[in-house]
């Protein structure tokens, strides 16, 4: 899961019981990453978004015509803080 210090941006597929989402946020935390996850009332099956939220990995949660915006909001305050500006 090393990216040699390059910015990363994934998307997860889910199980139906969204193991496999809440292992791959818990994997992008422990590298010091950030997880976005879709809200329940725009998603069509939200297992993967409740264990993730549910174990505490989630940064935010945004409904589906918001996540791009939220990512690209989350990017900017990153490289402003890491410029060390503010965010």
């Amino acid at each position: 899961h090393e990216t040699g210090g390059w910015d990363l941006l994934a998307e997860r597929d889910q199980q139906v019981d969204g193991s496999d989402g809440t292992e791959g946020a818990r994997a992008i935390k422990s590298q010091g990453g950030q997880v976005v996850v879709e809200h329940e009332a725009t998603c069509t099956v939200y297992g993967m978004p409740k264990s993730v939220v549910g174990a505490g990995c989630a940064d935010r949660v945004a409904a589906l015509p918001r996540i791009a915006g939220a990512v690209l909001e989350m990017a900017s305050a990153r490289r402003a803080v890491s410029k060390g500006g503010e965010s």
